[in-house]
């Protein structure tokens, strides 16, 4: 009995794992498209201000989000 509550407990801890993971792939591929809104402030510089403030709030709810999963994750 008491190595079966080893086994799912090794199995939570690499799903748990596996699951942050996979949540992170996304933001990841978000934050690597920020290259675009530089291109944009380039092309336009007077919308500079209204490029950067949309950039720096979408950075946020992805590091947000992301904490969130983390803070949510029930592995103590």
């Amino acid at each position: 009995m008491n190595i079966l509550i080893y086994e799912i407990y090794d199995a939570s801890v690499i799903a748990a794992g596996l699951a942050v993971g996979l949540a992170s792939i996304r933001p990841g591929v978000g934050q690597g498209s920020a290259g675009q809104a530089v291109e944009g402030i380039v092309r336009q510089p007077e919308a500079e201000g209204k490029i950067q403030g949309i950039l720096l709030l979408s950075l946020a709810f992805m590091e947000a989000l992301y904490g969130l999963s983390e803070s949510l994750r029930d592995d103590y």
